[in-house]
């Protein structure tokens, strides 16, 4: 496993597509801060190439996790543990509580 620092400021963008061209990696897991706008996370992987699945940390940034899902690339890992279905399900269940106990209350 190489890990190389991607950052989604634009100065690295092109430093970081070329090494991966170099390495020719089986695969690349880009990992994203998920309250980064989806459009962002789109125009950073588009820009560097070749990234084949997300992970995305911090989900208690966001009340939209699944935003990332918009660029197309599938999310493996979800603050370090597998995106499946039962820890997408917990994701969405989180987000919805708070906003049907608060219509609850009015």
């Amino acid at each position: 496993m190489i890990v190389v620092d991607a950052s989604l400021a634009h100065a690295r963008r092109g430093w970081v597509s070329r090494v991966l061209d170099a390495l020719d990696p089986t695969m690349v897991l880009g990992v994203v801060d998920a309250s980064v706008k989806p459009e962002d996370i789109c125009a950073w992987a588009a820009d560097i190439g070749g990234i084949d699945v997300l992970a995305l940390d911090r989900l208690g940034a966001t009340c939209s996790p699944g935003s990332a899902f918009a660029c197309g690339l599938p999310v493996a890992l979800l603050d370090g543990e597998a995106a499946t279905p039962a820890r997408w399900a917990e994701l969405v269940a989180e987000r919805m509580a708070p906003a049907a106990l608060e219509r609850a209350r009015q």
